[in-house]
Order: structure tokens, then C-alpha cells, then sequence
């Protein structure tokens, strides 16, 4: 799989669910104001939309190169961590094929049936990382302010928001972003554009779907991974969060 589908692969299955997000602060120190604000920023964590656009006509997923995909946070019993469950779904002639993330691990369910018929068939099978959801944030968390930027030679135009950066590149590619706190953000990286919502209505719980080979569930694919502020400010829309320096007690 070359680089291309590599990176596609991975926003359908790793981007909606960057694995377990952990405040960058120690939130276990009883009576500690980081604590708490952590806690409460977690609990107050929204869903995401993401709205994805590929240029190029060989990175069409399924034949689409228009798709959206959705993610419902979960917050761990303790408060300490989010685990994003998620989902995208892509209609190609009469087979309809959805890509999950639940609890960690990844499904893809394929139907066989339209609109006038009722599906014949669903096979539902455990789906590998395409790319290790590290990688993921380890690139939102080198992000840095810019001043400009150029992708494909244009200009980014961001005149509400901040332009932010990856400093080190996902997926062979450094992705800009238009960040513009509540309203969301624009991230650019290359021949993949992709916008993030903040919906105002939290998505239905997403299950797991059983598999055919009667097992209870996939392996997880998802793992603990601690974010800076500016990377946690642009997966939950905190402004607060995003011009906060790099210290602990942010």
C-alpha cells in the first residue's frame, strides 16, 4: 500500500479515533486546580464531524472522494482519558460499507443490498490499523503557530482563526491547520482537506457490531496517548486550552 492509501486509510480509521486522549497534566494530584479543570474539560468534550474531500481521483475511497466521518467521545470511569468511538460509511452500487472504531477496536461491516431491497447479506470482520495511531498524535502535538503557509502553492486563508502547523509530518505529508476554537478547524495536507465540527447535539451511543465468526469483539488497536494543550485544544474546541504554554499546570 503506497503512502497515498496509507494516509487515507488512516483517516478513516485512526483520526476519528486517536486512541485514548489523556490531559497533558497530572490529574491524579489530589486538590490540584489542574486536576479539576482537566476533568471538567474532558467531561465537556464534543463529538466531531468531520467533513474529508480528496482531490486526486486515485485516493477515492470506495469511489467517493467526498465522505464524512463521526466520533463520539467516551470518558474513561476514572475522568483521566477519552476513548473517541467512531464511524464512517460509503455506498459503492449496492454494497454499503461502514468502518467502525468501538472501545478500541476497529470493524468494518459490509452489507449487500439498495434502497428498493433489503440487504442479503452483512459480514462484519475485524479491520487492522492501517498506521499507528501514535503517528496521529505525534504530528497534531508538534504543531506551531505560522505566520503563512502554502499548500499545493496556494495560500491557506484563515482570517478568523490561527494557522498552526505539523512539524512533523504524518503520513510523509506536514498538514496547516485554520484553527477557530468553538467554530472548529480546516486542516490542508496536500491533496486531502478536511474539515472538523464541534456538532451541538452528541451523537447516539455507537455500538459494536457481532461478528460473524461469532466473537464477542475485535482486538484493540487503540492505546493511551498523552496530548499537548494546542493538540487537546483542537480536538475539543477549548481556546483556553490552546494558547496555553507548555507547563505543567496548564
Amino acid at each position: 500500500m503506497d503512502v497515498t492509501r496509507r494516509l487515507v486509510g488512516a483517516f478513516i480509521i485512526a483520526l476519528f479515533a486517536v486512541g485514548v486522549i489523556e490531559a497533558n497534566v497530572d490529574i491524579h494530584q489530589n486538590n490540584s486546580p489542574s486536576k479539576h479543570r482537566a476533568k471538567h474539560l474532558l467531561a465537556d468534550t464534543p463529538s466531531l464531524r468531520l467533513h474529508v474531500m480528496l482531490k486526486a481521483k486515485s485516493m477515492r475511497i470506495h469511489g467517493q472522494s467526498v465522505f464524512e466521518i463521526f466520533a463520539k467521545p467516551a470518558v474513561s470511569v476514572d475522568g483521566a482519558g477519552i476513548l473517541y468511538n467512531g464511524f464512517a460509511t460509503f455506498v459503492q452500487d449496492d454494497k454499503r460499507f461502514t468502518y467502525m472504531l468501538v472501545d478500541g477496536a476497529s470493524y468494518v461491516v459490509e452489507s449487500v443490498g439498495n434502497a428498493t431491497t433489503s440487504a442479503a447479506t452483512q459480514t462484519v470482520r475485524c479491520l487492522k490499523s492501517l498506521t499507528p495511531f501514535d503517528s496521529i498524535i505525534s504530528a497534531l502535538n508538534t504543531v506551531q503557530a505560522i505566520p503563512s503557509s502554502l499548500v499545493n502553492d496556494e495560500a491557506i486563508y484563515c482570517p478568523s482563526g490561527t494557522l498552526l502547523q505539523t512539524s512533523t509530518p504524518f503520513g510523509g505529508v506536514d498538514f496547516t491547520f485554520c484553527a477557530s476554537a468553538r467554530l472548529g478547524f480546516i486542516a490542508y495536507g496536500g491533496d486531502i482537506t478536511v474539515a472538523i465540527e464541534y456538532p451541538e447535539s452528541p451523537l447516539q451511543i455507537i455500538a459494536a457490531p457481532p461478528l460473524n465468526d461469532g466473537s464477542t469483539h475485535c482486538a484493540t488497536v487503540a492505546s493511551a496517548t498523552s496530548v499537548t494543550p494546542i493538540a487537546f485544544a483542537l480536538l475539543t474546541g477549548d481556546s483556553d486550552a490552546s494558547t496555553c504554554p507548555y507547563h505543567e499546570g496548564c
